[in-house]
């Protein structure tokens, strides 16, 4: 691909942006209406069920069983999921305030929003595998188990994924570091040597480029060097498509590029469900 395919590329990319952003929040919305759904009918069978345990003398006893562990390990899986959903909107909140006050006095606020979704979308799995561990922790300590046992066998087991799972590990290292250097983000156009295109998803292990021969997926810990083109291109961009890289203000005053119909056929750029948390039937 040209210089002047990838720049139209981008354009049509920051144009879709938008739109996949307000498909985003409204699965979130529905996402979190489903999981509502799911925990009133878990509630339901739950006192359905003790319901007719206590209608009959000798079985009332298993009633006051089912009142105690089982219970109770609903409970904390109710929790902990409402406390993940939660750290989920209170994180699309800091970054909406980013937008506002951080991305209206950047020099390029169109990349600066891009980084804020890039970062976004990254940190959420993160915060996803943290509260569920502190949850199996609370659960299993419920259980009887020492917390000292918990926390050792929860060490052996990390160092053991560790150990295995190298390659992963040194993928996310890299992926950390490429979001704290800001090397690139989604929309950014980049050149690793063998590979130039768009980046079109990234998260902490992966970046994924779209081109002239299609989609390619690269292991962040692969990508030795990288060219970040999309910054020395924008006076040029604005030269070749003033309509499409003009500023378009919001109602907060922060340029928007992102109009238009979605050129990927409603591909996700930050990839698969935004709201990444498990439903009350998948646990």
């Amino acid at each position: 691909m040209t210089e002047s395919d990838l720049i139209a590329l981008r354009a049509r990319f920051l144009d879709s942006f938008q739109h996949q952003k307000t498909l985003q929040q409204q699965r979130r919305v529905v996402g979190f209406f489903r999981w509502l759904l799911a925990w009133a009918q878990v509630l339901v069978w739950t006192v359905g069920l003790i319901l007719a345990l206590t209608a009959f003398p000798w079985t009332r006893q298993y009633a006051r069983q089912f009142l105690g562990t089982p219970t109770t390990l609903l409970l904390i899986w109710f929790f902990t999921s409402l406390v993940s959903r939660l750290g989920s909107g209170l994180l699309h909140l800091l970054a909406d305030a980013w937008v506002k006050f951080g991305a209206a006095a950047a020099d390029d606020p169109q990349r600066d929003i891009l980084r804020i979704s890039t970062i976004l979308a990254s940190i959420k799995p993160v915060k996803t595998v943290v509260v569920y561990g502190v949850g199996i922790v609370a659960a299993l300590v419920y259980l009887g188990l020492p917390l000292s046992l918990v926390l050792t066998l929860a060490g052996i087991v990390g160092l053991a994924l560790l150990l295995i799972c190298q390659n992963f590990v040194r993928d996310g290292l890299m992926g950390c570091l490429i979001l704290w250097e800001d090397q690139y983000a989604i929309g950014d156009v980049i050149s690793t040597g063998q590979h130039t295109g768009l980046v079109e998803r990234m998260n902490l292990r992966l970046t994924q480029l779209r081109h002239a021969g299609g989609l390619v997926s690269l292991a962040n810990s692969s990508i030795a060097q990288v060219t970040n083109l999309t910054q020395s291109w924008q006076q040029r961009q604005e030269a070749l498509h003033p309509k499409a890289m003009g500023p378009r203000t919001t109602a907060n005053g922060i340029a928007n590029p992102f109009n238009g119909t979605d050129p990927f056929n409603g591909m996700d750029p930050f990839g698969g469900s935004d709201s990444g948390e498990p439903t009350a039937s998948e646990g």
